[in-house]
């Protein structure tokens, strides 16, 4: 190997030790790659607590999995919290200013591991020990704005679970004049309106009851149901869900207390309409995206076995 040959090689390997092998690519203290496309001096600093308005891709080497303005799981808004470890997005976006436009690369495992929290990689990554992150950071809210836009909606929040809460009497009055003008509620508030009464033994704690149900909401909307057709007619059909007769064990809380209280009252091949207030069903948080904060819901039940 000749002088030249010997230089070449030499200066090689100090700048494959410098960049990690990634040309063109600087190391933060933390072993977080990146290189800037475009920075603005003049721009605003992102920090801990602000929201950061972006555009953003995240991809391995043969997929881009998550991007802004494409997926729903990804939004443009991030509030920069403390970083979940050395080298995450939140330090990624908290080295940039507005107007700036960068390339970082992540580690795969601690991404989706770590800052995910996903139980495993996923298959699209597996292969990939290393994730890249493109992303512009178009705007920012202070920390001090974000405070105060968190307090107007809490605010806001607050007023409209109010009104919720209050409208909730008239809106199970109007459910139970559809039905049955005449139904009384029980103590609880628990209206339990028989449809088709039963037979056999009174269902008490301990047995075991197998029957098909309608949940609704208010509107009529039906939330969940066993009987497939009323899934088709309503146009909830979901074809990964499993419809047939539910089981448990009465007693064992594993339902709403609205649901166990209207059972009690039932016998083997009986039907009957529940109308739970709230308090009895999911109260004033709901149930995700699926019942609303304050919502009555409505159960048609037929019990077809009890043991």
């Amino acid at each position: 190997m000749n002088r030249t040959t010997t230089f070449l090689a030499t200066i090689l390997a100090i700048l494959l030790a410098s960049c990690g092998g990634h040309t063109g690519f600087k190391r933060s203290g933390t072993g977080l790659y990146y290189r800037f496309h475009q920075q603005n001096e003049n721009g605003e600093k992102a920090s801990q607590g602000d929201e950061v308005t972006v555009s953003m891709r995240l991809y391995t080497d043969d997929t881009v999995f998550l991007a802004t303005g494409r997926d729903t799981l990804l939004s443009d808004k991030i509030l920069l919290e403390e970083p979940v470890y050395p080298g995450d997005i939140y330090e990624a976006l908290m080295m940039m200013r507005t107007g700036d436009s960068a390339t970082f690369i992540l580690d795969g495992n601690d991404l989706f591991l770590k800052f995910f929290r996903m139980q495993e990689i996923p298959a699209y990554a597996k292969d990939s020990a290393e994730v890249r992150m493109d992303v512009r950071l178009k705007a920012l809210l202070p920390k001090a704005e974000v405070e105060k836009k968190m307090q107007a909606e809490e605010e806001q929040n607050q007023i409209m679970l109010e009104e919720l809460k209050q409208s909730e009497p008239k809106r199970i009055a109007s459910i139970v004049s559809a039905i049955n003008p005449s139904a009384k509620p029980r103590p609880s508030g628990l209206y339990y309106i028989e449809t088709r009464a039963g037979r056999g033994p009174a269902i008490k704690e301990g047995s075991a009851v197998t029957l098909n149900y309608v949940a609704r909401l208010a509107d009529g909307k039906i939330i969940e149901t066993s009987v497939k057709e009323e899934a088709i007619k309503s146009g909830t059909f979901d074809s990964l869900f499993e419809y047939t007769p539910f089981s448990f064990i009465m007693g064992d809380k594993s339902t709403v207390a609205g649901w166990e209280e209207g059972i009690s009252c039932m016998r083997r091949g009986g039907k009957a309409i529940l109308v739970v207030p709230s308090s009895l069903a999911y109260g004033e948080e709901g149930l995700e995206d699926l019942i609303p904060p304050y919502a009555p819901v409505v159960y048609e039940i037929e019990i077809l076995d009890v043991k």
